[in-house]
Protein backbone atom coordinates (compact mmCIF):
# COMPACT_ATOMS: atom_id res chain seq x y z
CA UNK A 1 0.00 0.00 0.00
CA UNK A 2 1.39 2.86 -1.09
CA UNK A 3 1.58 6.06 1.17
CA UNK A 4 0.58 9.73 0.85
CA UNK A 5 3.01 10.95 3.12
CA UNK A 6 5.87 12.56 0.53
CA UNK A 7 3.32 13.99 -1.75
CA UNK A 8 1.73 15.94 1.32
CA UNK A 9 4.80 16.92 2.51
CA UNK A 10 5.55 18.50 -1.06
CA UNK A 11 2.28 20.38 -1.27
CA UNK A 12 2.88 21.06 2.05
CA UNK A 13 6.24 22.38 1.18
CA UNK A 14 4.69 24.02 -2.06
CA UNK A 15 1.70 26.02 0.01
CA UNK A 16 4.70 27.05 2.35
CA UNK A 17 6.58 28.98 -0.73
CA UNK A 18 3.79 30.40 -1.95
CA UNK A 19 2.58 31.90 1.20
CA UNK A 20 5.96 33.25 1.97
CA UNK A 21 6.21 34.66 -1.59
CA UNK A 22 2.41 35.93 -0.92
CA UNK A 23 3.63 37.67 2.34
CA UNK A 24 6.80 39.11 0.71
CA UNK A 25 4.74 40.64 -1.86
CA UNK A 26 1.99 42.27 0.12
CA UNK A 27 1.29 45.57 -0.68
CA UNK A 28 -0.61 48.15 1.36
CA UNK A 29 -3.15 50.82 -0.55
CA UNK A 30 -1.36 54.60 -0.86
CA UNK A 31 -3.75 57.82 -1.66
CA UNK A 32 -0.81 60.45 -3.49
CA UNK A 33 -1.94 64.11 -3.03
CA UNK A 34 -0.56 65.21 -6.47
CA UNK A 35 -1.15 68.87 -5.69
CA UNK A 36 -1.57 70.31 -9.54
CA UNK A 37 1.47 67.66 -10.73
CA UNK A 38 0.56 66.52 -14.30
CA UNK A 39 3.51 65.28 -15.42
CA UNK A 40 5.47 61.48 -15.48
CA UNK A 41 5.13 59.48 -12.49
CA UNK A 42 6.67 55.96 -12.21
CA UNK A 43 6.42 53.56 -9.25
CA UNK A 44 8.20 50.48 -9.86
CA UNK A 45 8.78 50.79 -13.64
CA UNK A 46 5.29 51.68 -13.83
CA UNK A 47 3.94 54.76 -15.17
CA UNK A 48 0.83 56.18 -12.92
CA UNK A 49 -2.21 58.35 -14.97
CA UNK A 50 -3.62 61.10 -12.38
CA UNK A 51 -7.37 61.14 -12.10
CA UNK A 52 -9.45 64.04 -12.52
CA UNK A 53 -10.08 64.70 -8.99
CA UNK A 54 -5.78 65.31 -8.53
CA UNK A 55 -5.14 62.03 -6.52
CA UNK A 56 -3.27 58.80 -7.07
CA UNK A 57 -4.75 55.42 -5.36
CA UNK A 58 -1.56 53.21 -5.22
CA UNK A 59 -0.66 50.28 -3.56
CA UNK A 60 2.74 50.30 -2.17
CA UNK A 61 5.31 47.23 -0.67
CA UNK A 62 6.95 47.50 2.48
CA UNK A 63 10.27 48.70 2.42
CA UNK A 64 11.82 51.29 -0.03
CA UNK A 65 9.37 52.11 -3.04
CA UNK A 66 11.15 54.55 -5.87
CA UNK A 67 8.72 57.13 -7.53
CA UNK A 68 10.31 58.91 -10.53
CA UNK A 69 9.29 61.77 -12.93
CA UNK A 70 10.92 60.45 -16.22
CA UNK A 71 14.27 61.68 -16.32
CA UNK A 72 15.60 58.40 -15.18
CA UNK A 73 18.87 59.87 -12.93
CA UNK A 74 18.41 58.18 -9.82
CA UNK A 75 20.95 58.48 -6.88
CA UNK A 76 20.69 58.31 -3.31
CA UNK A 77 24.37 60.57 -3.28
CA UNK A 78 22.93 63.04 -5.68
CA UNK A 79 22.02 66.39 -5.18
CA UNK A 80 20.26 66.09 -8.28
CA UNK A 81 18.18 63.10 -8.83
CA UNK A 82 14.82 62.71 -10.44
CA UNK A 83 13.63 60.16 -8.15
CA UNK A 84 12.13 60.07 -4.31
CA UNK A 85 12.01 57.28 -1.74
CA UNK A 86 8.92 56.15 -0.34
CA UNK A 87 9.76 53.74 3.25
CA UNK A 88 6.69 52.16 4.36
CA UNK A 89 6.83 49.67 7.50
CA UNK A 90 5.11 46.07 8.26
CA UNK A 91 1.83 48.16 8.81
CA UNK A 92 1.47 49.52 5.95
CA UNK A 93 2.18 53.13 6.84
CA UNK A 94 4.46 55.33 5.39
CA UNK A 95 7.54 56.19 7.77
CA UNK A 96 9.59 59.03 5.67
CA UNK A 97 10.19 60.33 2.32
CA UNK A 98 13.41 61.22 1.04
CA UNK A 99 14.22 63.59 -0.08
CA UNK A 100 12.28 65.75 2.50
CA UNK A 101 11.17 68.41 0.00
CA UNK A 102 9.66 65.89 -1.94
CA UNK A 103 6.43 65.68 -0.19
CA UNK A 104 4.71 66.10 3.88
CA UNK A 105 3.21 63.06 5.59
CA UNK A 106 -0.45 63.66 7.28
CA UNK A 107 -0.87 61.72 10.11
CA UNK A 108 -2.57 58.96 9.26
CA UNK A 109 0.38 57.83 7.45
CA UNK A 110 -1.42 56.14 4.21
CA UNK A 111 -1.31 59.57 2.69
CA UNK A 112 1.33 61.43 0.59
CA UNK A 113 1.24 64.87 -0.17
CA UNK A 114 3.47 66.30 -3.25
CA UNK A 115 4.61 69.50 -2.11
CA UNK A 116 4.42 71.51 -5.72
CA UNK A 117 5.78 74.21 -7.08
CA UNK A 118 4.58 76.67 -9.97
CA UNK A 119 7.35 78.01 -11.71
CA UNK A 120 7.98 80.16 -15.06
CA UNK A 121 10.18 79.16 -17.73
CA UNK A 122 11.63 81.73 -19.70
CA UNK A 123 13.39 81.12 -22.96
CA UNK A 124 14.39 85.15 -23.37
CA UNK A 125 14.94 85.47 -26.91
CA UNK A 126 15.35 81.85 -27.84
CA UNK A 127 12.04 80.79 -30.21
CA UNK A 128 13.22 77.12 -30.90
CA UNK A 129 11.78 73.77 -29.74
CA UNK A 130 12.35 72.43 -26.34
CA UNK A 131 11.52 69.32 -24.10
CA UNK A 132 11.10 69.04 -20.66
CA UNK A 133 11.20 65.40 -19.11
CA UNK A 134 8.29 65.57 -17.55
CA UNK A 135 6.05 65.89 -20.26
CA UNK A 136 4.35 62.71 -20.88
CA UNK A 137 4.16 63.09 -24.47
CA UNK A 138 7.80 62.51 -25.29
CA UNK A 139 7.00 64.12 -29.09
CA UNK A 140 5.45 67.03 -27.65
CA UNK A 141 7.62 70.14 -27.81
CA UNK A 142 7.14 73.60 -26.10
CA UNK A 143 8.53 77.23 -26.91
CA UNK A 144 7.66 80.24 -25.67
CA UNK A 145 7.07 81.21 -21.99
CA UNK A 146 5.73 78.20 -19.69
CA UNK A 147 4.09 77.77 -16.93
CA UNK A 148 4.61 74.30 -15.16
CA UNK A 149 3.64 72.71 -12.09
CA UNK A 150 6.91 70.74 -11.08
CA UNK A 151 7.56 68.43 -7.46
CA UNK A 152 9.65 69.82 -5.34
CA UNK A 153 13.33 68.67 -4.62
CA UNK A 154 13.65 66.97 -7.37
CA UNK A 155 15.77 67.32 -10.74
CA UNK A 156 14.36 68.15 -14.14
CA UNK A 157 16.22 67.92 -17.81
CA UNK A 158 15.31 70.72 -20.53
CA UNK A 159 16.31 69.25 -24.08
CA UNK A 160 16.93 71.72 -27.37
CA UNK A 161 15.51 69.32 -29.68
CA UNK A 162 18.91 68.00 -30.84
CA UNK A 163 18.45 64.94 -28.37
CA UNK A 164 22.21 64.33 -28.78
CA UNK A 165 25.18 63.44 -26.59
CA UNK A 166 28.73 63.52 -27.44
CA UNK A 167 32.25 63.54 -26.36
CA UNK A 168 34.08 66.35 -27.73
CA UNK A 169 37.49 65.21 -28.89
CA UNK A 170 38.86 68.84 -28.48
CA UNK A 171 37.93 69.00 -24.87
CA UNK A 172 41.22 67.99 -23.06
CA UNK A 173 39.69 66.35 -20.66
CA UNK A 174 37.58 64.60 -22.80
CA UNK A 175 34.12 66.16 -21.40
CA UNK A 176 30.85 64.71 -22.34
CA UNK A 177 28.03 67.13 -23.76
CA UNK A 178 24.71 67.32 -24.59
CA UNK A 179 21.53 68.86 -25.82
CA UNK A 180 20.27 68.81 -22.17
CA UNK A 181 20.68 70.28 -19.54
CA UNK A 182 19.33 69.50 -15.52
CA UNK A 183 17.98 71.24 -13.24
CA UNK A 184 16.08 70.69 -9.42
CA UNK A 185 13.36 73.14 -7.64
CA UNK A 186 14.34 73.63 -4.19
CA UNK A 187 11.73 73.43 -1.50
CA UNK A 188 12.02 76.94 -0.97
CA UNK A 189 10.75 77.68 -4.81
CA UNK A 190 14.52 78.39 -5.63
CA UNK A 191 15.42 76.98 -9.16
CA UNK A 192 18.76 75.53 -9.15
CA UNK A 193 20.37 74.55 -12.36
CA UNK A 194 23.12 71.80 -12.45
CA UNK A 195 26.49 73.57 -12.36
CA UNK A 196 28.08 72.92 -16.22
CA UNK A 197 31.04 74.16 -17.89
CA UNK A 198 28.90 76.71 -19.57
CA UNK A 199 25.64 77.20 -17.68
CA UNK A 200 22.48 76.55 -20.39
CA UNK A 201 20.39 78.76 -17.84
CA UNK A 202 20.12 80.54 -14.78
CA UNK A 203 17.39 80.13 -11.51
CA UNK A 204 16.05 82.40 -9.34
CA UNK A 205 12.77 82.00 -7.54
CA UNK A 206 10.23 79.76 -8.95
CA UNK A 207 11.93 80.81 -12.41
CA UNK A 208 14.54 79.87 -14.61
CA UNK A 209 15.76 81.61 -17.60
CA UNK A 210 17.45 80.49 -20.59
CA UNK A 211 21.09 81.59 -21.45
CA UNK A 212 21.51 82.08 -25.39
CA UNK A 213 24.47 82.54 -27.61
CA UNK A 214 23.92 83.35 -31.11
CA UNK A 215 25.20 81.92 -34.63
CA UNK A 216 25.39 83.03 -38.10
CA UNK A 217 23.95 81.45 -41.24
CA UNK A 218 25.84 82.79 -43.80
CA UNK A 219 25.52 82.81 -47.71
CA UNK A 220 28.11 80.46 -48.81
CA UNK A 221 26.33 77.79 -45.68
CA UNK A 222 23.16 78.11 -47.52
CA UNK A 223 24.40 78.26 -51.14
CA UNK A 224 26.79 75.54 -50.79
CA UNK A 225 24.31 72.72 -48.92
CA UNK A 226 20.93 71.69 -49.87
CA UNK A 227 17.96 72.02 -47.15
CA UNK A 228 20.15 73.64 -44.18
CA UNK A 229 18.05 72.48 -40.60
CA UNK A 230 18.62 73.41 -37.69
CA UNK A 231 17.83 71.58 -34.37
CA UNK A 232 16.15 73.79 -32.73
CA UNK A 233 13.69 74.31 -35.40
CA UNK A 234 13.80 70.97 -37.36
CA UNK A 235 10.84 72.08 -39.26
CA UNK A 236 12.09 75.20 -41.06
CA UNK A 237 14.57 75.31 -44.03
CA UNK A 238 16.85 77.75 -43.49
CA UNK A 239 16.60 79.85 -47.33
CA UNK A 240 18.52 83.22 -46.15
CA UNK A 241 21.17 84.08 -44.05
CA UNK A 242 20.71 85.52 -40.52
CA UNK A 243 21.48 85.60 -36.93
CA UNK A 244 19.62 82.31 -34.84
CA UNK A 245 19.50 82.03 -31.54
CA UNK A 246 20.72 78.79 -29.42
CA UNK A 247 20.85 77.53 -25.82
CA UNK A 248 24.38 78.12 -25.13
CA UNK A 249 26.41 75.36 -23.51
CA UNK A 250 24.81 72.43 -25.06
CA UNK A 251 24.67 70.44 -28.64
CA UNK A 252 23.25 70.82 -31.32
CA UNK A 253 23.03 69.59 -34.91
CA UNK A 254 22.71 71.04 -38.22
CA UNK A 255 21.25 69.00 -40.93
CA UNK A 256 22.36 69.53 -45.04
CA UNK A 257 22.72 67.38 -47.81
CA UNK A 258 21.09 64.21 -46.25
CA UNK A 259 23.90 64.21 -43.55
CA UNK A 260 24.00 65.47 -39.76
CA UNK A 261 26.52 67.20 -38.20
CA UNK A 262 27.06 68.29 -33.93
CA UNK A 263 28.65 71.29 -32.70
CA UNK A 264 28.92 72.45 -29.33
CA UNK A 265 27.07 76.32 -28.96
CA UNK A 266 29.32 78.13 -26.66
Amino acid sequence: MRTTLVPLLACSALCCAIATTAQAQETFPITINLHGYTGHLFIANHELRNGPDDVLHVRLKEGANVMETGDFECSQDSLFSSCARINVNAQGTITSVWPQDVATIPRDGRTLDLRTRTITIDPGPYTGHYFLSTVIDIHHWLSGEQRVTLINGLAYSIDNGAHAGSTITEAPDGSMFFSKFRFKVEGDGTIQPRDEMLLPASGAMDKLTFNTSIIRISDRMINGHRALRLSNDPDVVITTPGDHVMIRGLLAWMQYDGQEAQYFIP
